[in-house]
């Protein structure tokens, strides 16, 4: 004699939705064939769901990725407008580490690499000729051109702006609106200082 492992109420079929006898616990079709469909559609089902959860992260990370592209562009334009800034304030000043006379660009004293705390701080950008910002290993007989930099600081605004500039900051962390109004304000000086100057 036969008897059911499970004897509880009838139950519709998830498949075909037919009204069928469970003959153990847990089953949710009522033959073969509409297990073998509902398996399929089950298959289909889960692999649109990994589908929509990759879709998700994959836009999270190109989120990520262009907050990063947008922040990077926009410490760019932040430097390009303050240098330019820079060179036009310097305009008519010698080169601050040779002395010469030339058309400048803006350098920094403590490069941005080795303290970026100070890469928007107008007291560590002067105006440098192209060749010395260019040329971080040339010698001046027995000084290099950051012994140079540094001694035209301390000529042209003393001491305690060496020291400023070589003493420790503390880190500063950018906003993107930091840095949009960072570029709008030295552009705008540039534009002010550029038709004062005649530059």
């Amino acid at each position: 004699m036969i008897v059911n492992s499970f004897s509880g109420g009838r139950k519709r079929c998830k498949n075909c939705g037919e009204s069928f006898q469970p003959r153990k616990i847990g089953q949710k079709v009522c033959d073969l064939t509409c297990a073998i469909e509902w398996g399929r559609k089950e298959r289909h089902r889960e692999a649109l769901q990994r589908d929509a959860q990759n879709k998700k992260r994959m836009e999270v990370l190109c989120k990520d990725r262009d907050a990063k592209k947008t922040l990077s562009a926009a410490v760019r334009n932040a430097q390009i407008a303050i240098n330019e800034y820079c060179r036009i304030r310097d305009h008519g000043k010698p080169c601050i580490s040779c002395g010469k006379m030339k058309p400048h660009t803006a350098g920094h004293h403590r490069s941005v690499g080795s303290c970026p705390e100070l890469r928007f701080d107008l007291r560590n950008i002067n105006g440098q000729c192209q060749g010395c910002n260019m040329g971080h290993i040339r010698k001046f007989q027995d000084d290099t051109i950051g012994e140079r930099y540094r001694e035209g600081v301390r000529e042209r605004y003393g001491q305690a702006r060496v020291d400023y500039i070589e003493g420790p900051h503390p880190a500063k962390q950018y906003r993107l609106d930091d840095l949009n109004r960072i570029r709008r304000i030295f552009k705008r000086k540039a534009k002010l200082y550029r038709g004062f100057r005649g530059v």
